[in-house]
């Protein structure tokens, strides 16, 4: 009995603090994170969700983004990625809305990482337009070049 009550206390405990986010020991909740948006002195990230039919229904598949090295120059180093291989493409835009690059990978992938030279943009403001498989645009992500 003292085990499963000791069981119990520890599963409270455990589940309790997994409901807070911490940073640097601080107990406030990141508002970034509520908004599925991650900064970092250096890089910049967050995640999204694709909904896509599957064999049981809808199926949610969870897609995370990292954009670096902040502040952007030269180059633009874009991850993204989901747990299972997925098919996805790019094309990135100014201020405009002209395309500047486009990417597209030959196979699916769970994780792709590209280096984009950037170093002919003007200083000023970007999106990236993130295209699944059917070439439905699914994700703006916004950036600038300094």
């Amino acid at each position: 009995m003292k085990k499963l009550l000791f069981f119990l206390v520890l599963f409270y405990t455990c589940s309790a603090q997994a409901q807070t986010i911490t940073s640097n020991g601080s107990n406030k909740i990141n508002p970034d994170f509520q908004t599925n948006k991650i900064k970092y002195p250096s890089a910049d990230g967050g995640h999204f969700e694709l909904n896509v039919p599957g064999k049981k229904g809808l199926e949610h598949i969870n897609i995370n983004y990292l954009l670096s090295p902040f502040p952007l120059h030269d180059e633009l180093n874009f991850m993204i990625g989901a747990a299972n291989p997925i098919a996805l493409s790019a094309d990135i835009f100014d201020a405009s809305g002209k395309a500047l690059i486009t990417w597209a990978p030959e196979k699916p992938l769970f994780r792709y990482y590209c280096k984009f030279d950037i170093s002919s943009f003007p200083v000023g403001s970007y999106h990236i337009d993130v295209y699944d498989a059917n070439k439905n645009k699914i994700k703006t992500i916004q950036f600038e070049k300094i």
